[in-house]
């Protein structure tokens, strides 16, 4: 029966793995913004762990799924330097490894466009939301990326 394209979101192994069963549309969580989590896993091991979860309740399905992120932190600039120095202060963390944290996009249009790239082959990320706020300043990447 057609239905519009179910979303299914989260962070934990449980709901994850229901959502690459079931879902048209995974959303996985923002993952921490420190350097190791509790479980002595960084923001990229955490993503990979997250995208193993889906892939194992999606079986054979994997390919036919959405994966979303949603940045946390998304400027298009061409001094990356500024922006990731006021992210790190607004977290109260040093600025190492922010500009490669899975939910920060940050960088000038060819350099987002670069890591969007690159996040779809290591995280399966294909579908991206943004804020309103930052729709004229993302419709070039958009432009960019379409038909990649």
């Amino acid at each position: 029966v057609p239905h519009p394209p179910v979303m299914i979101g989260g962070a934990k192994q449980r709901v994850l793995t229901f959502a690459g069963r079931e879902a048209d549309i995974v959303s996985m969580s923002n993952v921490p913004f420190d350097s190791v989590n509790a479980d002595g896993l960084t923001p990229d091991g955490e993503a990979r762990r997250r995208l193993g979860w889906v892939t194992d309740g999606a079986g054979e399905r994997i390919s036919t799924l959405d994966i979303e992120s949603s940045p946390f932190f998304t400027v298009i600039t061409d001094d990356p330097d500024q922006a990731i120095g006021s992210v790190a202060e607004m977290l109260g963390r040093a600025p190492d490894g922010l500009l490669e944290h899975p939910n920060v996009l940050i960088g000038s249009v060819d350099e987002i466009v670069d890591r969007l790239v690159e996040r779809r082959d290591r995280y399966g990320v294909n579908y991206v939301t943004i804020q309103q706020r930052e729709l004229d300043d993302f419709a070039p990447i958009v432009a960019r990326l379409a038909g990649t």
